[in-house]
């Protein structure tokens, strides 16, 4: 390992339970010309970062921010849970990603690396040790549209599974109905992300959603500020062609008896989440 050649530099990271618009935000990051990420070629091809390149220059395989858990889980293991600390940071596995990553990045003309994956939220402080100048996104939306989005997207795509961040009684909350289920992720994930937020108030930056749709140049303004990136007339101009306004179709999924039962069961955090 080359290490003036191989270094990352302030990789970035989006953090928050899923349909919180992690990937919205994604994709905004994304248009930026000077951010590589993983696709689906780097999963297929995970030592073989010129041919992923390569396929995906020639379009054999389509070119979108989507990230791998085989990829992210390479030194983890078969986990139970997604949970995983500085501890399991071995030398094995910081020069494995700095090696790939550095050539990814090579591979597209890029100089930062972002990713997203829900399991993330779960492994702070193992990124953070792979990555000591790492920068964390943390998306907060709503809990009402998060709760309603993820119970439509697990009844369409995992039915009678689990779907989300495995975080130590994720089990029984599968268990759940799901909208109570959803709100206990929503939940102890938020616990979690405050956790690592206090302990490296720099490294994160929280973008609310409702902003984000609502004034998506000045906020992503900020979020490029805060990575060390110049914005530019032409991303500005792709986010306001492609970014839609908040809504309440929450509503439609959410009755007052569902809504009544998961206040009692995490009322008292949630409260301080909901947004209108």
């Amino acid at each position: 390992m080359d290490p003036a050649r191989d270094r990352v530099d302030r990789p970035i990271f989006i953090v928050a339970p899923p349909r919180c618009g992690t990937t919205l935000l994604y994709e905004c990051l994304s248009l930026h010309p000077q951010i590589g990420h993983f696709n689906r070629a780097d999963r297929l091809f995970p030592e073989a970062p010129r041919l992923a390149a390569w396929l995906t220059r020639l379009r054999v395989i389509r070119d979108s921010p989507r990230e791998s858990r085989d990829l992210w889980f390479r030194f983890l293991g078969d986990r139970a849970i997604d949970l995983a600390g500085a501890g399991d940071a071995t030398p094995v596995a910081r020069d494995w990603y700095q090696r790939r990553i550095a050539a990814t990045l090579r591979a597209r003309g890029a100089t930062r690396f972002a990713a997203k994956l829900p399991a993330h939220s779960a492994q702070v402080g193992y990124l953070r040790a792979l990555f000591p100048d790492a920068r964390f996104l943390q998306p907060l939306r709503d809990w009402r549209a998060v709760v309603a989005s993820t119970v439509v997207k697990r009844a369409r795509d995992f039915p009678g599974r689990w779907f989300g961040v495995r975080l130590p009684g994720w089990q029984q909350a599968a268990a759940l109905p799901p909208h109570v289920g959803a709100a206990w992720q929503y939940r102890v994930v938020h616990e979690l992300l405050a956790q690592e937020r206090a302990a490296a108030p720099d490294a994160f930056l929280p973008v609310v959603y409702e902003t984000l749709v609502g004034d998506p140049i000045a906020t992503m303004r900020r979020v490029f500020a805060f990575c060390g990136l110049d914005s530019s007339a032409a991303i500005e101009a792709q986010l306001l062609r492609d970014i839609r306004p908040a809504h309440e179709r929450w509503r439609e999924v959410l009755t007052p008896e569902k809504l009544a039962e998961i206040e009692r069961a995490h009322g008292e955090f949630l409260a301080a989440h909901a947004r209108s």
